[in-house]
């Protein structure tokens, strides 16, 4: 499963997760100080790569990334 976060604060991007990421937690991110969807938000969960980076593209005004830590 992939997710997708938008981040609308820190560098406007939109960054690919693999639901197993530390950082992804399927879509539930790391509960770290979190302020719920005022800095960002999770799409997903997509079957294929795919899916999620056509999500990620269709975001306005966002730099489409991968994880650097699970998707290599």
């Amino acid at each position: 499963m992939y997710y997708v976060y938008e981040n609308w604060t820190a560098d406007k991007k939109a960054v690919i997760h693999r639901g197993e990421c530390r950082f992804c937690n399927n879509g539930k991110g790391t509960g770290k100080g979190t302020l719920g969807e005022s800095n960002g938000k999770w799409h997903g969960g997509y079957l294929k790569y795919q899916d999620a980076k056509k999500k990620a593209e269709s975001l306005e005004n966002r730099e489409v990334r991968e994880c650097k830590f699970c998707i290599k």
